[in-house]
């Protein structure tokens, strides 16, 4: 699933490339990845100039310039578990909506498994989905003191906080592993057990780890790339995510795999205590 950084990533490549490009069509090979009827879709879309594209979360928004005052103003694009937008020239087999561009080019939404969501809203501040979402992690006020009210009072095992989007946003399997490791914490331990100082590492840890991933532009396993088509580069600086049974590269102890809310989580039990 894409995470922060591989959403911003996304993001910032076509920050470089959408703005000022206008729709002239509209493909939809897939109707059920929309949550408008797709008459209304394409007429919302249609000959619309973007503006901005932003994110909040895992969620991407895409601004469309005003050519009306009663017209919708953000494309939202959830991602969910293999979305993706590439900006191309290129047609793909793999597409399942296509926006032609003025320039000739292409906004090609792919997702294999078919679970994210494209929706034109007026406002995405007031998505159900927008308004549950906790802080932006790498955020000026994603303090030490706002991590200790997260965590405070929670008997839920640590790991399982940094993946409820309610309380974080942003943070996804991969990146809650590797920020664990990095501040030494077992996955299992309840959250509010932590101390001051074991939050303050793991503060530091989640926000290097998650520029250090955007540095990358993002981790690549199987289906995600970015708006350009390319992989992201995270995945070669990988500590324990994904490395059951091979020895962690700091003690050299195999690698542990547990099942933690239905979820795969790996760690080093001699190194995260």
């Amino acid at each position: 699933m894409p995470e922060l950084p591989e959403v911003e990533t996304i993001r910032c490549g076509l920050q470089r490339s959408l703005p000022g490009r206008r729709i002239t069509a509209i493909t939809i090979q897939r109707p059920s990845l929309l949550n408008n009827p797709p008459r209304r879709f394409r007429r919302c879309l249609c000959n619309r100039t973007f503006g901005a594209v932003l994110r909040r979360g895992k969620l991407l928004i895409l601004s469309l310039l005003p050519d009306e005052p009663a017209a919708p103003r953000y494309l939202t694009v959830h991602l969910r578990m293999s979305g993706g937008l590439t900006y191309t020239a290129q047609a793909r087999s793999d597409a399942r909506v296509i926006f032609k561009l003025d320039n000739g080019m292409q906004l090609i939404y792919t997702d294999q498994r078919c679970l994210g969501q494209l929706e034109v809203v007026d406002n995405w501040q007031c998505l159900p989905l927008v308004r549950s979402m906790g802080p932006e992690p790498l955020e000026p006020n994603f303090t030490l003191a706002c991590l200790m009210q997260i965590l405070s009072g929670s008997g839920t095992p640590i790991k399982n906080v940094l993946l409820d989007q309610h309380k974080i946003a942003g943070i996804g399997n991969i990146y809650a592993a590797e920020a664990l490791f990095a501040a030494g914490i077992d996955p299992r331990r309840p959250a509010a057990g932590l101390s001051h100082a074991e939050a303050g590492k793991l503060l530091a840890a989640i926000k290097s780890i998650l520029r250090a991933a955007i540095h990358c532009r993002g981790t690549t396993f199987n289906n995600y790339r970015d708006s350009r088509g390319k992989q992201g580069s995270f995945v070669r600086r990988l500590n324990v995510y994904g490395r059951a049974a091979a020895a962690c590269m700091q003690c050299a102890q195999p690698i542990q795999r547990i099942v933690q809310a239905g979820r795969s989580t790996y760690f080093c039990a001699c190194c995260q205590r």
